[in-house]
């Protein structure tokens, strides 16, 4: 990540009963981002079956309340751009995540927390979608000799529209 301004993490005492209160407001969080989406999920592998994994991350991309093992650090290892208030983070390549998406039908949303200028933590969600596109419906081409034989992308959006980017590209082993 270029141009990020990284907050510190204080090392600080916490007494016990103070720990248990942020760690069920923090549970509590996980709980309402699930929530909200199986309430507007469009997909109904998400809706009906709960294919779906949020998580809350430190700003160096360590779990702090999740399902799944982190996978922000080794995404933003990879990611060469600047990162800003609003921006949203789509995709769907196992290879940019350290494989914490298994196949092209899994889209990963990862939104920066900050506060001011400095990156306080992320919270980030992904989740089976039935068909991206691909060649065949469902998009499981079971005949696939790569992960290419399928459509991917990856796309940077901020929320002001004035300042958008976005790229989508097709992966190659050649290029790993």
């Amino acid at each position: 990540m270029r141009d990020v301004k990284i907050a510190k993490i204080p090392q600080i005492e916490v007494d016990p009963i103070t720990l248990d209160i942020i760690e069920s407001a923090l549970k509590n969080y996980r709980y309402e981002m699930d929530a909200v989406l199986y309430r507007t999920a469009m997909s109904p592998v998400i809706r009906e079956q709960h294919d779906e994994f949020p998580m809350i991350c430190d700003p160096n991309g360590r779990m702090v309340v999740g399902q799944f093992g982190s996978y922000i650090r080794e995404m933003m290892e990879r990611f060469d751009r600047s990162l800003h208030p609003g921006d949203v983070l789509l995709l769907n390549d196992p290879y940019l995540c350290g494989g914490a998406i298994s196949h092209i039908n899994d889209f990963l949303v990862l939104v920066p927390v900050f506060d001011g200028d400095e990156l306080i933590g992320w919270c980030s969600m992904f989740g089976h979608q039935m068909d991206v596109g691909g060649p065949l419906p469902g998009s499981f081409p079971t005949n696939a000799t790569s992960i290419c034989a399928s459509r991917q992308s990856n796309c940077l959006r901020r929320a002001d529209s004035t300042r958008t980017s976005s790229t989508s590209s097709s992966t190659t082993s050649a290029s790993r």
